[in-house]
């Protein structure tokens, strides 16, 4: 079994509370710790990386939507194999020396709440999109463009974009732009323990964590910063190197097995990557899960 610890914080990090530095430290124990025992799950997950970028990549004209949801699927039941592995050894400590792979109650609670949560961004994305252009539209109406007139013309929609542009109309789509940004953010910190809690309580955990999460949001969003963007900075430069040492600028052009060894080293990044988060929000879970919350 790992040595991360399981169920409440250790002695001294006060319940409900973000220490910043110890949360990255804790991270990078579990991955340091475990990353061996869990080389099936990080094998899977850069497998489908590798294969799922090497598909898309090979496109050379208008995209095949079929091939694109085949691979798509493919590459999202092994992340969510993985990820599920990854998260009962942060959250409930189920870390032995299987593989810890498999494809039972865990991973359909973990799909049921990304699919449920994913309706709900979109279902706002939505209706944020439809007031977007409304603004848009009036004002391109200000700036005398005539929509009648361009019906379906990209090449017109494109000019009246860029004369919204120049007429002022691009500082007010920059700050929508900007706050809309600020608040998928906000949003995104606030919901970070919705898949961890889901996997820790093995029952499907969704807005319930929102309270959890209340007054730490600085605290969490350093967490992972410092825990996620240095090995993603420096890993992806790597891996961006070999890629382009290996297939260029026109992937397109290698065979699939080139394109797949070319894009397999970011897929081994992607699952490392992956193992930090896990342990990050397992860490994050065990410290701000209310102490009076019923165990499963």
């Amino acid at each position: 079994m790992s040595d991360f610890p399981a169920g409440p914080p250790p002695t001294g990090v006060p319940a409900g509370k973000v220490p910043v530095l110890e949360s990255a430290a804790e991270a990078w124990r579990f991955a340091r710790d475990n990353w061996m025992r869990f080389l099936p799950a990080m094998g899977i997950l850069a497998l489908g990386f590798a294969y799922y970028q090497s598909e898309i990549t090979g496109w050379t004209t208008t995209p095949d939507w079929g091939g694109l949801a085949l691979v798509g699927f493919v590459y999202f039941i092994a992340s969510v194999v993985a990820m599920c592995a990854f998260l009962r050894g942060s959250t409930r400590g189920e870390v032995g020396d299987g593989p810890g792979l498999n494809f039972a109650m865990d991973e359909l609670r973990y799909i049921a709440v990304i699919v449920g949560l994913s309706l709900v961004i979109g279902i706002v994305g939505f209706f944020v999109m439809f007031l977007f252009s409304i603004v848009f539209v009036g004002m391109a109406a200000r700036s005398g463009v005539d929509f009648e007139a361009i019906g379906n013309d990209q090449a017109a929609m494109t000019e009246a974009f860029i004369a919204v542009m120049q007429s002022g109309g691009g500082l007010t789509i920059g700050v929508l732009g900007l706050l809309i940004g600020c608040l998928y953010l906000w949003f995104s910190v606030r919901m970070s323990l919705f898949l961890p809690a889901t996997i820790g309580e093995q029952r499907m955990m969704i807005f319930q964590t929102w309270s959890w999460t209340k007054g730490n949001f600085w605290p969490i969003l350093g967490a992972v910063l410092l825990t996620l963007v240095p090995v993603a900075l420096i890993g992806g430069i790597i891996v961006g190197f070999i890629e382009i040492a290996i297939v260029g600028d026109e992937p397109y052009r290698a065979s699939a097995l080139t394109r797949f060894l070319a894009y397999l080293p970011n897929g081994a990044l992607t699952a490392f990557t992956s193992l930090l988060w896990a342990g990050l929000v397992g860490r994050l879970y065990q410290g701000l899960r209310p102490r009076d919350l019923p165990t499963s």
